[in-house]
């Protein structure tokens, strides 16, 4: 008996979902906690503008100028106290927010990598990989590294903004024109960044291609290291593995080196904008149009708006990297719905948390309904009937294999190397969509080994 493999059937490809679209579901996984780090981040970044004001009335009333906001009445001690306890609140803002992130961070890695590894083992039909195996361990690994970097981006973004529009605000209200002339500079920093969008996405394409070439490399060795010592090429061996970690080193450097850069013209741009403060404020202080006060307060917030500017540029060639690693995903699951990296559901992370419950839901739920009337309490006879698969390729496969496995008994199974044996387990598994054959599990068939043979 011969009967056509129901994962044959040809599942309609999922487009993957714009980036804007997979981090608004990512930020409804516990909103609550990514609206707390929003609020502490928000008060790091935008409490240095206080820290600016007491500093510039703290010169103003050393120099015996006027304060900005009428704070010429308070004396030096009290500025001193206030800056002090201003700085110190900031720290402790920071204490609480790295830890609340830190927490917020590892969920959300767990979560994506929690789906990618759930629908690739419990998913209805065969998981037949894009890539090798050891190319989606890189996938499982890095890319939800790279979309919590970009979450980051978000938490802090907040602050970063009200700082950067307030600091603004202040400095056009001394001084517009020199406000105008420093910000230019950084500005210009930005616009380049986004110019350099292109070549980013390609440039990280290439490295995670090419991790992934070394991975599945390593991978692959370790299965087939018997075979390579019998036909004696563990020279060549080492050779393709040096080639390989070479390209990656290469585009490894490419990448790095394209973030540096860009990271270094926007600190520069920072510098260079002090550079101009320092030649406009000269005759401003001689025409007393611009106080000591006032240059104490340009040189803080410059410091400051450098980083904002810096962070902004970062955060576009971020977006770009964070689209990169949800495309990536996406296409490891294949024809999994376009939501499913970013599925949200109930991380049983807690101490008191029932585990096995969660577990027993989650198998539930991944299981199909046509199976449910297969028996998984008693294992009494595995029957395979000419089960067949042949891989893409054409070189290799299994042809017609039949087998019976009864409870109590010993079967072994046997072959050179290349034979078919692993291909065979990978085939009754589920793992490749088998071309012909059935399986039958206590005489009932099984539809969708992929989904029917994983652990209890």
């Amino acid at each position: 008996m011969t009967t056509a493999s129901a994962s044959q059937t040809q599942t309609p490809t999922h487009k993957p979902l714009s980036t804007f679209a997979y981090m608004r579901a990512l930020t409804q996984y516990r909103p609550w906690f990514f609206t707390l780090n929003i609020i502490l981040w928000t008060a790091f970044h935008s409490s240095p503008l206080l820290f600016g004001l007491l500093t510039k009335a703290l010169f103003d009333t050393l120099s015996g100028g006027e304060a900005l906001l009428g704070w010429s009445w308070l004396n030096a001690t009290m500025l001193v106290v206030a800056i002090a306890v201003t700085d110190f609140s900031r720290l402790g803002i920071f204490a609480l927010g790295i830890n609340t992130w830190i927490r917020y961070w590892l969920q959300i890695e767990t979560l994506l990598r929690r789906n990618l590894v759930r629908y690739l083992l419990t998913a209805a039909g065969s998981r037949h990989l894009p890539e090798s195996s050891g190319e989606a361990v890189s996938r499982v690994r890095d890319e939800p590294m790279e979309v919590v970097e970009y979450i980051e981006r978000w938490v802090d973004g907040s602050g970063v903004f009200i700082f950067s529009v307030v600091a603004l605000a202040i400095m056009v209200r001394i001084d517009p024109l020199i406000t105008s002339v420093i910000i230019v500079p950084l500005i210009a920093m930005v616009l380049i960044t986004q110019a350099l969008t292109p070549y980013i996405r390609n440039f990280r394409k290439r490295f995670r291609r090419d991790t992934e070439a070394v991975t599945d490399f390593i991978s692959e060795s370790m299965t087939a290291i018997l075979a390579v010592k019998a036909a004696g090429r563990e020279a060549a061996m080492v050779n393709h593995f040096d080639s390989l970690n070479q390209k990656r080193r290469k585009s490894a450097l490419r990448d790095s080196l394209l973030r540096e850069l860009l990271r270094l013209g926007n600190a520069n741009m920072g510098v260079l904008s002090l550079g101009i403060i320092l030649l406009m404020v000269a005759r401003a202080l001689e025409q007393h149009s611009f106080s000591i006060g006032d240059f104490a307060l340009f040189a803080d917030y410059l410091g400051r708006l450098s980083w904002n500017m810096a962070f902004f540029g970062d955060a576009l060639s971020q977006h770009k990297r964070a689209g990169v690693a949800f495309e990536r995903m996406h296409k490891l699951l294949q024809d999994s719905p376009a939501g499913e990296v970013t599925r949200l559901e109930r991380l049983p992370l807690d101490a008191n948390a029932d585990i096995d419950q969660a577990a027993k839901q989650d198998n539930q739920q991944a299981r199909p309904s046509d199976q449910q009337h297969v028996s998984r309490e008693t294992f009494e006879m595995l029957e395979v009937d000419s089960l067949s698969y042949s891989y893409p390729n054409g070189t290799r496969g299994i042809q017609n294999v039949s087998f019976k496995v009864q409870r109590g008994s010993f079967t072994v199974i046997t072959g050179r190397i290349g034979a078919g044996k692993t291909t065979l387990l990978r085939a009754l598994l589920g793992l490749v969509p088998r071309a012909t054959g059935t399986i039958c599990w206590n005489g009932q068939q099984v539809s969708d080994p992929a989904s029917f043979f994983v652990p209890p």
